[in-house]
């Protein structure tokens, strides 16, 4: 009877702490994790050097949140190699999300655009539904974080 106790109790320990490992990890893994919190075009495209990247994300696109693992992932890369390019995560629904989308003329919410000597190089949608599952474009993680 104490080991069925006991292996309950562990049990339930157990579940609570995958649970919690879970959350955070879907926490600090998240576009609003990465986001800037600055208001302005001018606040966020002034100050930057001469690379730098644009995620373009909206809170419940299922396309940026299949692909946003493997996004987060290839900006936190690039951005500890020497030479890589800083990455801005923008919310599509902000006021300098709204004016940066009306600036790169910006169609789906899961795209980037890759800036190089501070002229627009690339526009990509990120995202892709395969087989009734989204996830990340490998090519364009590829292009923009990694290259």
């Amino acid at each position: 009877m104490k080991k069925k106790k006991f292996f309950l109790f562990v049990g339930i320990v157990g579940i609570i702490l995958i649970a919690a490992f879970i959350w955070g990890f879907e926490k600090n893994n998240s576009y609003r994790s990465q986001s800037d919190t600055r208001n302005s075009v001018s606040e966020i495209i002034e100050g930057k050097s001469k690379d730098y990247n644009l995620v373009f994300y909206k809170k419940g696109c299922p396309y940026c949140k299949g692909a946003m693992f493997e996004i987060v992932k290839g900006a936190v890369d690039s951005s500890l190699r020497e030479g890589g390019a800083e990455t801005l995560f923008v919310d599509t629904e902000g006021k300098a999300g709204r004016e940066l989308v009306k600036k790169y003329h910006v169609r789906y919410a899961a795209t980037v655009v890759k800036v190089r000597n501070k002229k627009e190089v690339k526009k990509m949608v990120y995202a892709e539904k395969v087989a009734g599952k989204y996830r990340a474009k490998e090519e364009v993680v590829d292009e923009v974080f990694r290259r």
